[in-house]
């Protein structure tokens, strides 16, 4: 909704029409981009892709403690970031969202936004191993002689809460009438260095570095 004004009580339920206004009485003036996406059935949607560049939060890692250490250390100049991200696997549809959770520790959310019924619409690999390597280079572009202490990567739930082979083994399987006409995704839950994204799949993993 872009104004949030009516001149009458729409009977929706409050007693009265909206008119949201500013303090001098004025409508509330919203800045607003319009996107007007274009395609066809052959070529494939570019909604998706738009809507996330639009929402893309802000990555952001964070200390709070910096140890300064004397002595020289050379840049790695030859390092680039979103290359690297692209060799992971990180392009066209694939979306990758960081969340910290402690020091060494962090989720990482990888998704596949592309739509089910596009007709370009298909399972990506994304090398998982590589991205975290990638971001360590990153936060470490500074001194090239850094070394990257070992890692561990467990799947959780897409909420981070649960650890996923947890969750599947908890799970409830309701019995019906009709469970023979049920469409069940074939998903794969296979975790190595490369892993699967369906289209409109969610999965996260919790990464922990030795500190």
């Amino acid at each position: 909704m872009q104004h949030r004004r009516v001149p009458a009580d729409d009977n929706k339920g409050v007693n009265e029409y909206q008119n949201e206004r500013d303090s001098d009485g004025n409508g509330i003036r919203v800045p607003a981009s319009y996107y007007v996406s274009l395609g066809s059935v052959e070529n494939g949607s570019d909604q998706r892709r738009v809507q996330a560049k639009i929402d893309d939060p802000l990555q952001y890692m964070f200390t709070q403690d910096i140890d300064v250490i004397d002595g020289e250390f050379s840049q790695n100049d030859e390092f680039d970031f979103p290359t690297a991200l692209k060799e992971a696997g990180i392009v066209d549809t694939v979306k990758m969202i960081t969340t910290p959770l402690a020091k060494g520790k962090f989720l990482l959310r990888l998704s596949n936004i592309a739509d089910v019924a596009d007709a370009d619409a298909e399972t990506k690999k994304v090398n998982k191993t590589q991205v975290i390597e990638a971001m360590w280079k990153e936060g470490n572009k500074n001194n090239a002689q850094a070394e990257m202490n070992q890692f561990t990567v467990v799947e959780t739930s897409i909420t981070g809460n649960i650890k996923m082979g947890d969750m599947r083994s908890r799970r409830l399987q309701w019995e019906t009438v009709d469970d023979d006409i049920l469409v069940k995704k074939d998903l794969d839950f296979k975790v190595y260095d490369v892993i699967s994204l369906e289209p409109q799949r969610i999965r996260a993993f919790e990464v922990k570095f030795e500190i």
